[in-house]
């Protein structure tokens, strides 16, 4: 099965670039390697895989793999929520809302949260009430 992914992986196809840079983050199958990880994030990621998008911006935002870069961590997180991804919407707000790459007026972290998010969502609610309170 690893040869499958990593095969159908340096083919160019998305799916298994992503498969295989969780495997590579985790260590499931291969050797743990955070830095392997973000490679193939950002190959999937360049294709427009929202998931890859958003672990890479995460990779980022957390220095995983990489150096720790929050305006390029909410560069990929904004890609993810372009395509409707809520999780990438949420840490994109809390990174406006700190203003740890985005400088701008106060408070927009809390309307990002606010106007993008399902009000279904309870950990964007739970994280915009927490913005609001500080």
């Amino acid at each position: 099965m690893m040869l499958d992914i990593e095969t159908k992986a340096r083919e160019g196809d998305p799916d298994a670039q992503y498969n295989l840079g969780v495997m590579y983050e985790d260590g499931e199958g291969v050797s743990q390697d955070k830095a392997e990880a973000v490679k193939w994030y950002r190959k999937a990621a360049e294709q427009g895989h929202a998931d890859a998008q958003y672990n890479l911006g995460v990779m980022y935002h957390n220095g995983d793999g990489v150096s720790q870069d929050k305006a390029e961590a909410a560069k990929w997180y904004r890609k993810a929520a372009e395509q409707g991804m809520d999780q990438a919407r949420v840490n994109l707000g809390v990174i406006y809302e700190r203003g740890e790459a985005v400088i701008g007026r106060e408070g927009i972290g809390v309307e990002y949260l606010s106007s993008h998010i399902t009000v279904s969502h309870r950990h964007a609610r739970f994280t915009r009430g927490l913005l609001r309170w500080h």
